[in-house]
């Protein structure tokens, strides 16, 4: 079997409803870039995005926690860099919010009747469902991304 490459697919993979294709390819950019800092024109190059659309999404990635501008360097060109620390939290809030949504599921099947039967089944198998694979998840979020004490 060949081997296959997915990296152009990137931009598409990682489409959320706020991840537009230009911040899929930014992201990409710097997932796949084996430097620590990208310019603008680093990103325009990579991206062949216009620098307003690279800025916009430059913002928005700031706001998120998943990019970060390097202001303490003494480089003539602004500097971005992809924040681990931010994209782990951005996951855990993303398992807080799935928390939530459950919670709120879970008090909207308290409030309804036996009219709907069928809606009601499948908001109990929603909230299983997300329970379940929001324990998994949780749990491997725990193992891959939680600091482990060195002196233990």
């Amino acid at each position: 079997m060949e081997n296959q490459s997915y990296i152009h697919l990137f931009p598409l993979l990682i489409r959320r409803e706020f991840y537009p294709p230009a911040m899929g390819k930014i992201l990409k950019a710097f997932y796949s870039s084996n430097k620590k800092y990208l310019s603008l024109e680093e990103l325009k190059s990579k991206t062949q995005l216009n620098q307003n659309e690279i800025e916009e999404v430059l913002n928005k990635l700031k706001v998120v926690g998943e990019v970060k501008h390097d202001a303490t360097t003494m480089a003539e060109q602004d500097l971005f860099y992809l924040d681990t620390e931010g994209c782990i939290e951005s996951l855990h809030t993303i398992i807080e919010e799935n928390r939530i949504l459950i919670e709120f599921l879970e008090e909207i099947i308290e409030t309804r009747d036996s009219s709907n039967k069928a809606l009601n089944q499948f908001i109990k198998s929603s909230i299983a469902f997300n329970s379940e694979v929001l324990d998994v998840i949780e749990r491997t979020f725990k193992e891959y991304f939680t600091k482990k004490d060195p002196n233990s």
